[in-house]
């Protein structure tokens, strides 16, 4: 993305930000804090913004979206005030989103790990306050061009974030948060096995989340596309924006495709080495226990059994075959499901934890 449409689309989410606020003509004669009625609020929220006091703007329109839920205008407001309280830089985002700079790596993780938890809280307030527009619960239509752009935004960033802490505490910087997106928007793992692999409680944490990360990171993804349709569709953009509003589109839904190669477990050959032992044309789970603990599915001599050994093999195979070896590897067909995620090559085929996606 060039970096002409990253300042194009700087300058919609900050007309969007401080869009919405319609300001009351006779509110110059009313003292603030004494009239709660919806105008009131909203023009006590738009002069605080104004004076930059956001503190007060946030309390203005928290107030408004407290007392008048269906109000479009208080949720847009509180989401502009809030995120202005909290200093989150949407220029400095920008630039971490910023894919035509090319002094930064390709491999580069998007986000510095000290601004994630940052980002997630701002873009979890403003998915927060704007979804029930979304919903049909407010005055503005659920296809509001304006509303449906930040939450294009939000979504993306909520989506992209999820993978960044597996175990959804909030906290970023844990050893085991070990998925990212690279600058490239492709989708890497396992970068911290190289130091000596995981815990036991690491990798638990891993095994019992992942599925759930990538769940997430689909769902707010397509929250984001339909929600960049309806943009396109509502707002009077230039020629130029549509086009930039689709690459971005297009960007999301090519993560939502490499993320689903995370999926643990998911009864796949993830990395292209399924070789259909039984002649079933089926492709079933790999069964291996690794009895003595060296990290290899071994036959009976302690040998690794790899691609290219398996391959050699007469097949079908069948249960009798298995049971005669005496070695780790129990049943099913070779490369399905057949790595545990431990940052090991338990099957010699030169790929680490395949089966979630986790090539070093």
């Amino acid at each position: 993305m060039k970096i002409r449409k990253m300042l194009i689309l700087t300058g919609l989410i900050a007309f969007v930000l401080f869009a919405g606020c319609k300001a009351n003509l006779f509110s110059p004669f009313h003292n603030a804090d004494s009239d709660t009625s919806l105008d009131s609020l909203l023009w006590d929220g738009k002069a605080a913004m104004e004076n930059l006091d956001f503190e007060k703007a946030e309390e203005y329109y928290g107030k408004a979206m407290e007392d008048y839920p269906h109000s479009g205008a208080a949720r847009l407001g509180h989401s502009a005030a809030y995120i202005a309280l909290k200093e989150i830089n949407i220029l400095d985002l920008y630039k971490d989103l910023d894919l035509s700079d090319e002094t930064v790596a390709d491999t580069e993780s998007l986000f510095p790990r000290n601004r994630c938890a940052l980002y997630r809280d701002g873009a979890f307030t403003v998915d927060t306050d704007l979804t029930p527009i979304l919903n049909g619960g407010c005055d503005l239509s659920p296809r509001d061009g304006e509303t449906n752009l930040n939450i294009a935004f939000t979504s993306l960033l909520l989506g992209s974030l999820q993978i960044y802490d597996m175990d959804g505490n909030g906290n970023f910087i844990e050893s085991h948060e070990v998925l990212y997106l690279g600058k490239d928007m492709n989708v890497y793992g396992f970068e911290l096995f190289a130091t000596g692999g995981l815990t036991a409680g690491e990798k638990n944490t891993i095994v019992n989340n992942l599925n759930a990360r990538i769940d997430d990171v689909i769902y707010y993804i397509h929250k984001s596309t339909t929600a960049i349709n309806y943009a396109v569709e509502a707002l009077e953009l230039d020629d130029e924006d549509p086009e930039m509003l689709n690459e971005i589109n297009s960007i999301a839904n090519s993560v939502s495709r490499r993320i689903a190669f995370y999926r643990y477990k998911d009864e796949k050959d993830n990395d292209d080495d399924w070789l259909d032992v039984n002649e079933d044309a089926v492709a079933d789970t790999m069964v291996w226990t690794d009895t003595d603990g060296d990290g290899f599915i071994d036959d009976a001599t302690d040998t690794p059994w790899t691609w290219d050994r398996v391959n050699a093999l007469t097949f079908p195979l069948n249960a009798g075959w298995f049971t005669s070896t005496g070695g780790e590897w129990e049943g099913g067909d070779w490369g399905v499901d057949e790595e545990d995620i431990d940052g090991r090559d338990n099957d010699s085929d030169g790929v680490i934890d395949e089966d979630s996606g986790g090539v070093i």
